[in-house]
């Protein structure tokens, strides 16, 4: 029932480009609040899917800057078997792996459980 009662708007791609905007001074600060802590990944939620079918450069960026900040990164993802083939299309580097929802009746698997074990191999 809950699939069905989902409406909302997409994004037009005039507004993605030109009101889609990352404040990385505040981004940044919030990663090195971290710093006094062994960090084995930052793992930016499931923003990779959205930035994967709509702004694969701020992925890309959040990365890269990641990286730079001498963390490594694992993308979350609820549509994995949607957002994996497109990232691995793209080529995007410097992430370690994909953190996605796992269980026996595909609950938060999107599209498909068998897309989502699909898209591991």
């Amino acid at each position: 029932m809950w699939k069905e009662n989902l409406r909302a708007k997409p994004y037009r791609t005039e507004e993605l480009e030109r009101e889609l905007k990352v404040d990385w001074n505040l981004w940044e600060e919030s990663i090195i609040k971290f710093s006094d802590y062994r960090v084995a990944w930052i793992e930016p939620k499931s923003e990779t899917d959205f930035l994967a079918v709509s702004r694969m450069d701020f992925l890309e960026e959040l990365l890269d800057r990641i990286h730079e900040l001498g963390h490594r990164a694992l993308l979350g993802s609820h549509h994995i078997g949607a957002s994996a083939p497109l990232i691995r299309e793209k080529r995007v580097k410097r992430f370690d792996g994909f953190v996605t929802p796992t269980n026996k009746l595909g609950v938060m698997m999107f599209q498909t459980r068998r897309e989502a074990e699909k898209s591991y191999q």
